[in-house]
């Protein structure tokens, strides 16, 4: 659908990009590296980039169609869930 990369680091790691639960997949290597950085001390940025709101409406099966906003609402909402996550 679209020509959009997904990069680590300077790797490219999925092109294109599956956009099927894409979130849940970013948030579960997100908080994996968070868990490491906390086990080994080292500094660290993590740069997190979501296509929700801005964008391309999907959400990867969290909450479609629990909101009363339509598909703008559902990807507000899964957004809300990946930044709360916590360790």
């Amino acid at each position: 659908m679209f020509n959009g990369f997904i990069m680590r680091n300077f790797d490219y790691v999925e092109q294109p990009i599956r956009y099927k639960n894409l979130t849940q997949r970013l948030v579960k290597e997100g908080v994996e590296f968070l868990e490491q950085r906390k086990a080994d001390g080292e500094p660290f940025l993590l740069m997190m980039s979501w296509l929700q709101v801005h964008a391309y409406l999907h959400t990867g099966g969290r909450v479609p169609g629990r909101s009363k906003h339509g598909p703008y609402g559902d990807n507000v909402e899964e957004m809300d869930w990946s930044v709360g996550r916590d360790l």
